[in-house]
């Protein structure tokens, strides 16, 4: 399978980051939203709830409570973590997985994860809801080229072979701090798809989702604003806008899909 041929080469690279990242020595910095945080045998808790809407456009049938809940002991993750997390990275994760930390420097960051992933809404977070289920497996990495500005990727694979294929994606942000508690993130990226990814996504668009096949499918635009109130209590919220590109356009239009979200969080260490 083509799609396969291509994502094996991808995962050996990934593993070999490690090493590669040993051999660069990050010039030392005393920005705190930049630090390293200490590997420790403590267990980290995150509590907390957000509101997210998925469509600002039908804000009465999209809009969703949902709880926060975030674990850490030592490289293992379930759910967004933890305050470690909170100002360092764009990329902050708002699904439920269980994912291990394989690195994490003052500079980069991999995470291998798995989550349950919802085929009908597209979303882990609706991994009870009615709906197709599958397994996903993703290889998260994250640089940060300077204090500000970042690139990162990610790769995706279907474990049970259920529909949902392969995607790669790949993006860039800009973090704009305002001090050391608060920071406003900018950040943009674009996906490519193997066929049965995008024709499983646009499956209930009709026959037409048949005839797409792998490329380049969607556009992501985003920022978000996040604020540590203190050493226990952060809050955060955010704005995106994504639309469909090349082959899948011609399905669902070209335009933009506006979604947000606020949330709190308590952190417990």
């Amino acid at each position: 399978m083509p799609a396969l041929r291509l994502i094996w080469p991808l995962l050996l690279a990934a593993c070999s980051l490690p090493a590669l990242a040993q051999q660069v020595s990050p010039s030392p910095t005393d920005d705190p939203l930049e630090r390293k945080p200490a590997v420790d045998d403590i267990v980290h808790v995150t509590l907390g709830g957000r509101v997210k809407v998925a469509d600002v456009t039908d804000m009465r049938g999209t809009l969703k409570l949902r709880p926060v809940i975030g674990l850490r002991y030592g490289r293992w993750r379930f759910g967004v973590g933890d305050a470690s997390d909170w100002l360092r990275f764009s990329g902050y994760r708002k699904e439920a997985t269980l994912s291990y930390d394989w690195l994490d420097s003052q500079r980069a960051s991999l995470r291998l994860s798995l989550r349950v992933h919802n085929l009908a809404t597209g979303e882990g977070v609706d991994a009870f809801e009615a709906g197709r289920h599958t397994l996903r497996g993703r290889a998260q990495f994250n640089y940060a080229l300077t204090s500000r500005w970042s690139l990162g990727g990610e790769l995706t694979h279907d474990l049970l072979d259920r529909g949902d294929g392969q995607t790669l994606g790949a993006g860039a942000s800009y973090r704009w701090p305002l001090d050391p508690r608060r920071a406003i993130y900018f950040n943009g990226g674009v996906t490519w798809g193997s066929a049965r990814h995008w024709q499983s996504a646009y499956a209930p668009s009709g026959a037409a989702a048949a005839t797409l096949g792998p490329g380049l499918g969607a556009l992501g635009l985003g920022s978000s604003y996040r604020h540590t109130l203190g050493p226990r209590w952060a809050w955060y919220a955010s704005l995106g806008a994504a639309r469909a590109i090349a082959g899948p356009a011609r399905i669902a239009g070209s335009g933009f899909t506006w979604s947000s979200q606020v949330g709190v969080l308590y952190f417990l260490r």
